[in-house]
């Protein structure tokens, strides 16, 4: 069972990612731009074409753009999603809790948190990061942004757009365990319920994923800076609402102690 687990997630992670050869490697070192001869606001037929010309002359491959870093290949899958191009990569193993502990989920999780890392830094060396980005720890409404961090960088001519996702079903440590079966528990009662959810709690029982998802868009100007403007308008109303709320509460229990104090 154990050995049949390893070799699929053996096969699934060279099906992602792979070790490259010189020449390939010098073949992708010389595109001058992730985007190639690919840009917004295409037409799907142009998009289509475009991208069965670009596999034609090996700048892409089975419609995927390969990305090189530290020796190694990513294939980016290739986008057009009309107002922006963008480059897809996602790569995650499901692993049985049974062979999981938390620092066996620890060190996955670093890992791939790593490499998030040192492809954020090939954009961070170069392109310049915008002045204009997301509100912090914010949702962006906009349905062609459904990552949960967002960085934006730029270009006198574009914006690049990151987007990523470290996923990582954390495995907690004996005294973690037992402080969430003491919130669930508070009194601690042995119950049929409660022996179940400790037993399973501490054995472990099915599975847990770990991965990264990754995007690097390509927008105009104008477009990500009316998606940016809309977003930091929605966060303002969000945080002004928010304000309201707590003030009304306040005011709420200062009057009720009030009335308490004229009984």
């Amino acid at each position: 069972m154990k050995i049949n687990i390893l070799l699929f997630l053996l096969i699934t992670l060279i099906s992602c990612q792979r070790k490259t050869s010189e020449t390939e490697i010098k073949k992708i070192s010389n595109k001058s731009s992730v985007f190639l001869t690919l840009y917004p606001e295409m037409s799907d037929s142009d998009f289509k074409n475009e991208v069965n010309r670009l596999n034609t002359t090996g700048l892409l491959s089975n419609n995927k753009f390969q990305f090189l870093l530290d020796k190694t290949i990513y294939d980016f899958d290739v986008i057009n999603n009309n107002i922006s191009i963008r480059l897809n990569y996602n790569r995650k193993q499901t692993i049985e809790t049974i062979f999981l502990n938390y620092k066996k989920s620890d060190e996955l999780i670093k890992n791939y948190s790593n490499e998030k890392l040192n492809l954020l830094n090939i954009f961070k060396n170069k392109y310049k990061r915008s002045s204009n980005q997301f509100p912090p720890n914010y949702t962006i409404m906009a349905e062609e942004l459904s990552k949960p961090n967002y960085e934006v960088f730029e270009d006198a001519e574009k914006y690049i757009l990151i987007g990523w996702q470290v996923i990582g079903d954390r495995i907690p440590n004996k005294q973690e365990s037992a402080e969430e079966i003491k919130k669930i528990f508070p009194n601690r009662k042995s119950s049929k319920k409660y022996d179940e959810y400790a037993k399973s709690s501490s054995n472990g029982g099915g599975t847990a994923v770990f991965g990264i998802e990754f995007e690097i868009n390509y927008f105009r100007k104008s477009i990500l800076d009316t998606i940016i403007n809309k977003t930091w308008l929605d966060y303002k109303e969000t945080e002004k609402r928010a304000h309201e709320l707590n003030s009304r509460k306040h005011n709420l229990k200062i009057k009720q102690e009030e009335n308490i104090k004229k009984l």
